[in-house]
């Protein structure tokens, strides 16, 4: 995907419709088919709530739950001596769907579903409110057929659509870097993507909305987290904890001082923006006004 291209996809999405609600798990269970192309499925579709997910994924279900996770089906397919594992994830919203996708965004771009992604035995994408994963149990190149069949299978049971959340739209798209965009709520996750931000040092809450992104821009590189927080008072707040954990975001002369990298915490009304480990103050400063920009 070339560096000019995701801001498109960006603005297209933004402009998408917002797709119905997915038919509930049980509903989707009785429709998953019973084979696709050589592959059969093995026994009926398991469902799982949010506290059964833990006796069903083995490291992971924290990530969902954190994503406002809802239900989750599985199903096993199996061609031959080798087995493919199609989870489908019911989100709390479409915005929270897309976040799960972005956790991890490497992959080759197929065309399944929104954003649909391949890699060596995985196939992720979203859809409305639903993340979908197919797995094989190996990895060669003979397995890539069955799970772009069985990602098709099931995007066609779900309704077509699904937006991105309006506050990626606010992240400056000149320097974005293809695939950097997150979404998220969670401290934990954040952490994750941007690991000086450990300890919550942002103050976030379920009630926050968080996009990051990464940028270059010439020689230039930074990272920027902006923040919607539920009111004025807790941005203000949240902006005062993250002054105390991140010295030298705060204030001008802390940001075109010596040294380096950079830093720039900001705020206005509801909204926060962080940049961080930029290369120059200048573009840590400009990050920041862009993202603010009412």
């Amino acid at each position: 995907m070339g560096a000019g291209l995701l801001p498109a996809l960006l603005v297209a999405a933004l402009q998408a419709p917002a797709s119905p609600p997915p038919p509930a798990l049980a509903v989707l269970a009785a429709r998953m088919p019973i084979s696709v192309g050589t592959a059969t499925r093995q026994d009926p579709p398991t469902l799982y709530t949010p506290t059964s997910i833990f006796d069903y994924l083995d490291g992971g279900a924290e990530v969902y739950l954190a994503y406002g996770l809802r239900g989750c089906l599985a199903a096993r397919y199996v061609t031959g001596t080798t087995g493919f594992t199609v989870d489908l994830f019911e989100m709390g919203s479409e915005a929270d769907a897309f976040g799960v996708f972005t956790y991890d965004q490497d992959g080759e771009d197929v065309a399944i579903g929104r954003g649909a992604l391949l890699r060596p035995g995985w196939l992720s994408f979203w859809q409305g409110r639903c993340f979908v994963s197919v797995t094989a149990d190996g990895d060669d190149a003979s397995v890539g057929a069955t799970i772009l069949a069985l990602g098709q299978a099931v995007a066609a049971l779900l309704p077509a659509g699904g937006r991105v959340p309006d506050l990626v739209g606010r992240l400056p798209r000149q320097g974005l870097r293809p695939r950097s965009v997150r979404f998220l709520h969670d401290p934990v996750v954040l952490a994750t993507h941007v690991a000086r931000l450990d300890g919550n040092a942002l103050a976030l809450s379920a009630r926050c909305e968080v996009a990051v992104g990464s940028y270059q821009r010439g020689a230039e590189r930074a990272t920027l987290v902006l923040v919607v927080y539920p009111d004025d008072a807790a941005a203000q707040a949240a902006v005062e904890t993250g002054c105390r954990a991140l010295p030298g975001s705060c204030g001008e002369p802390a940001i075109r001082g010596g040294g380096g990298p950079f830093s720039s915490l900001r705020r206005v009304g509801s909204r926060a923006a962080l940049a961080l480990e930029a290369t120059s103050g200048d573009l840590a400063a400009a990050l920041v006004a862009e993202a603010l920009v009412p």
